[in-house]
């Protein structure tokens, strides 16, 4: 059997981690780096008696089984401990803030300034939160005004060269926690340094990716690609060919703005970058006592941060001599990224003696780098971009682009560690399917038309109109009420929410969970966001109430079998499943046996799993249902709706048929409309500007309403397509939209599938050799265990191994 290939593009953590694990596997991998020396922007390197890290960087991680990992692998060469920073303010630099922000901290502020930020943080109303359109707004429903001009104001319009007021809420931190006390920046988890800087953890990588009989070439820059249709058959470099075979693929973890291009298609994509220059000095140490970085928010500075590596290892500098990394963020053909070298160097040597932290006449030597992909630029709807180029590049049957400019995201190594483990988890994993079961199809025919409520639904009614409000009330109750005003006012037929339990939707130990940054609240976990948006039962009745008092048609999605009994006990006209439960059959039969109607996403599927969905409708004898063509990328690109599909549906089933809609505009819901689609579920906004994950690809009141406008010319394909073909881009647009109709999950739908599908997992601690009952499995996302529909046949079978609690359970475990 032939070895498969591996063709890795960079020699950064990830390319490097992936590599090692895929030889592990017994494949063939050759890494190209452009660089003399691997690492990427976590490589080191020395200058006589130092070594330089091209950015500081900490191994941390709440993780315990990565923390074992890393000491397993690496102890001897981390240096475990705690790091302090602060934040340096003042005309003379002389005012040094405590950061993280902490009760501690703040009650050490002078008195008057103490009572004004003490005013302000009793007066904050979390529902403005959920309304800002700006970080400014956004951060000043966190911790108000004060607080965000001394520490969220400057720094980050120094870090992305944008007035805070001009940014959206996206860029803000999702969460700032006050502490109790004065803590290191990271606590309450594995934090460590690399003794001989961060390269040499991957230096050892690269030495057993040697031993393993990988291929490293250095010095060697890509420069394109060529393809065959929908598979990459050559990587060009500046020094030679690689030919690829059938057992080949491509592993870029190049920014995702380069492979794009390699590929022929443009992009708007852009990242900030980092200036690096370091500083030597005649002294032991320079910053002060337990100090180990520091953060300028003064325009005095064109840096923005200062480490001494030294006090993080001591092991990177001789004892009687010191230097610091001064920090400086730049974009590629800006102001700062023109200026000359030398004066660049000059003038942080100077503005470091300036702030008093190191006198110039101890400074003997400079040295400079530029590293210009670190910080994507998150510019106004730039995740339809994302989504667009994401779609494109993985639309290639041989190419993974990942890594954190690979996948337009900015992480560190425990991110990059289980991206990677996960990726070649996926890659040589060896149970994706289990296809032993029996069927007991029932001969009962669906009805052709279905009512929720008083309107019929499919043969030649008009479209029904649903505003999905999803997540998009941001938790409140308020924001709630506003959906339900708006979306009567524009005439929609109903609006619908979701129902879940807070710990029933994701897993917190696996996947998506460990490629969130929480140190800082810089990111929320998914299940941190299901969490802080799951709508308790009480609040859930209040919003039926008041859409009934409105007299708007409202029923929801549930996502366990609690909220499917609130719902029923709430008397909803009608259910929805979700794609990430299409295969969640248990929940289907739960639902359905309650003989109201059903709509049924398909998103993320193939048609086997929808064959599986409805063979599961109607054997519960439930004869109302209705099927949605869905793609689940948030937000979708045309190249992935393919609507052609609905009309596939059609055929296969002879159900009311619609379109669940991610797309960030009106064209697929229309195209689908004059298609003969009977139902149409857009998901629905205030302000498509405010905070959230879906807002951005939701239509606000506006949009809404010219949807519902729309109706009325409900299945005239013909006449709209003589009108909509005379231009060329509206022509363009519309042929890729529609597709070729033959269901397949699309590239971006594994991001979906990976982290949200379900699956089996234990509900609680199971031991060895217990066995499998209802009371210790749940079915949550994200995929990654046995797939729901085999519910039954594991129970009980016999543990093999012990289960954590909120763990999947594989075929191993049996």
């Amino acid at each position: 059997m032939l070895r498969k290939k591996a063709y890795i593009l960079g020699a950064g953590p990830t390319g490097l981690i992936t590599a090692w694990k895929l030889l592990e596997k017994d494949w063939d991998v050759t890494i190209i780096e452009k660089n003399k020396i691997s690492g990427g922007l976590c490589r080191s390197w020395r200058w006589k008696k130092f070594i330089i890290d091209t950015g500081p960087h900490i191994f941390h991680t709440p993780d315990q089984s990565l923390k074992k990992f890393w000491l397993k692998n690496f102890g001897k060469l981390l240096i475990e401990g705690k790091f302090w920073c602060k934040n340096v303010q003042g005309k003379n630099f002389d005012k040094f803030y405590d950061y993280p922000l902490s009760v501690e901290s703040l009650n050490k502020y002078e008195n008057k300034l103490k009572k004004k930020i003490k005013l302000e943080l009793k007066k904050i109303d979390p529902d403005q939160k959920n309304k800002a359109k700006s970080y400014k707004a956004y951060i000043d429903a966190f911790i108000g005004p004060t607080l965000r001009k001394m520490f969220f104001e400057k720094y980050p319009k120094k870090i992305w060269g944008i007035e805070t007021d001009k940014m959206t809420p996206d860029w803000a931190p999702n969460r700032i926690n006050f502490r109790k006390k004065i803590l290191p920046f990271y606590t309450e988890e594995f934090c460590a340094v690399g003794k001989h800087g961060t390269g040499s953890v991957y230096l050892d990588i690269e030495k057993r990716i040697r031993k393993l009989q990988g291929k490293l070439k250095f010095n060697e820059t890509v420069i394109g690609f060529t393809k065959k249709q929908n598979k990459i058959d050559k990587i060009l470099t500046n020094k030679k060919k690689y030919i690829l075979d059938k057992n080949s693929i491509v592993i870029s973890t190049l920014p995702l703005n380069l492979t794009s291009r390699f590929l022929g298609q443009k992009n708007n994509l852009k990242f900030r970058g980092i200036c690096s220059v370091y500083l030597f000095y005649n002294k032991k140490f320079l910053l002060p006592k337990k100090i180990h970085w520091l953060y300028f928010d003064s325009e005095q500075t064109i840096f923005n941060r200062i480490t001494e590596t030294k006090k993080l290892s001591k092991f990177t500098c001789p004892s009687n001599q010191t230097y610091l990394t001064a920090e400086i963020t730049y974009s590629s053909g800006d102001k700062f990224s023109r200026i000359n070298k030398k004066k660049v160097m000059k003038t942080v040597a100077d503005q470091i003696h300036k702030t008093k932290i190191a006198d110039i006449k101890d400074l003997f030597h400079t040295e400079i780098n530029y590293e210009p992909y670190v910080y994507p630029i998150q510019f106004a709807n730039y995740k339809k971009e994302v989504a667009t180029i994401k779609s494109y590049v993985e639309s290639f049957e041989n190419l993974f682009s990942i890594g954190a400019g690979g996948e337009f995201n900015y992480a560190d190594s425990q991110i990059l560690f289980h991206k990677s483990f996960d990726l070649v988890n996926s890659l040589v994993t060896k149970f994706n399917d289990f296809t032993n079961e029996s069927k007991n199809p029932t001969s009962i025919k669906f009805n052709k038309e279905v009512k929720i409520g008083k309107v019929k639904i499919g043969g030649n009614c008009k479209p029904y109109i649903i505003a999905e409000a999803g997540l998009n009330h941001n938790g409140s109750f308020q924001l709630a009420k506003q959906l339900i005003d708006k979306a009567k006012m524009a005439g929609c037929n109903s609006i619908k929410f979701q129902s879940f339990l807070p710990d029933t939707r994701i897993s917190n130990k696996v996947k998506s969970e460990n490629y969130a940054e929480k140190v800082i609240g810089t990111q929320e976990s998914l299940s941190e966001l299901f969490k802080r948006l799951s709508l308790s039962f009480k609040v859930q009745r209040k919003i039926f109430a008041y859409a009934r008092k409105k007299n708007l048609e409202i029923f929801s999605t549930p996502f366990d079998f609690e909220s499917a009994d609130f719902l029923e006990k709430m008397k909803v006209p009608a259910f929805k499943i979700a794609s990430v439960d299409l295969i969640n059959l248990p929940l289907i039969k739960y639902v359905a046996l309650k003989q109201k109607p059903i709509i049924l996403s398909t998103g993320m599927s193939k048609i086997s799993e929808i064959d599986e969905a409805v063979e599961a409708v109607r054997s519960t004898g439930n004869k109302n249902l209705i099927l949605l063509h869905c793609n689940s990328s948030y937000p979708s690109s045309y190249s992935e709706m393919n609507l052609k599909f609905i009309e596939t549906l059609k055929k296969m089933y002879d159900v009311p048929i619609g379109l669940s809609d991610h797309s960030t505009d009106l064209m697929a819901s229309k195209v689908a409309i004059t298609r003969g689609c009977n139902i149409v579920e857009r998901h629905f906004t205030i302000d498509k500007n405010l905070e959230g994950p879906d807002h951005i690809l939701s239509s606000d009141f506006k949009e809404i309403k010219e949807l519902v406008s729309f109706k009325k010319i409900y299945n005239s394909w013909k006449s709209f397509w003589q009108i909509s073909k005379k231009s060329t881009i509206t022509k363009k647009n519309i042929l890729t939209l529609l597709g070729d109709g033959i269901k397949k999950i699309q590239p971006n739908e594994y991001i979906t599938l990976n982290s949200q599908k379900k699956s089996l997992y234990a509900k609680k601690f199971i031991r060895k050799g217990a066995k499998f009952s209802k009371n210790n499995i749940c079915i949550k996302g994200p995929a990654g265990g046995i797939v729901p529909k085999f519910f039954d046949i594991i129970v009980n079978k016999t543990s093999k191994h012990e289960i954590a609690k909120d763990k999947p359970i594989t075929w191993n475990d049996l």
